[in-house]
């Protein structure tokens, strides 16, 4: 394999590594992100009236959303998740030895590239879930 071709396989490994640590470490970071909006949300929504019901089931969601996102990033005694510690150091390290192989510059594109595909498959989503 000639040299070139190399660098592209270290590059693309290095690309995969950091788009699936980045999302894991997303599925745990944005429920948290989610509560802030949520909360936003149901501070908003306390004022109006004729929805008590709506707001009831807006709250326990909330509830149900945060014990969740709360067993996902950290441990029963309260300190950082050891799994969630340890996608926090892998993406630390990625990030380190893209740069320095590659530079600044590609770990931006890297950044660049996931963040227009999370966009994309938001946009693409049918669900309709909350």
């Amino acid at each position: 394999m000639n040299a070139h071709d190399q660098r592209s396989l270290y590059k693309r490994y290095l690309f995969w590594l950091y788009k699936t640590t980045k999302g894991e470490l997303d599925k745990v970071d944005r429920k948290f992100t989610q509560l802030d909006i949520d909360r936003k949300i149901e501070k908003a929504l306390n004022a109006k009236k004729g929805i008590s019901a709506q707001l009831k089931e807006w709250k326990e969601y909330i509830i149900s959303k945060e014990s969740e996102a709360l067993k996902s990033k950290f441990s029963s005694d309260g300190s950082l998740d050891p799994g969630y510690r340890f996608l926090c150091l892998k993406l630390e390290a990625v990030e380190a030895i893209t740069k320095k192989m590659f530079g600044a510059r590609t770990l931006t594109e890297f950044k660049s590239f996931c963040e227009d595909a999370a966009m994309s498959l938001i946009a693409q989503d049918t669900s309709g879930r909350r």
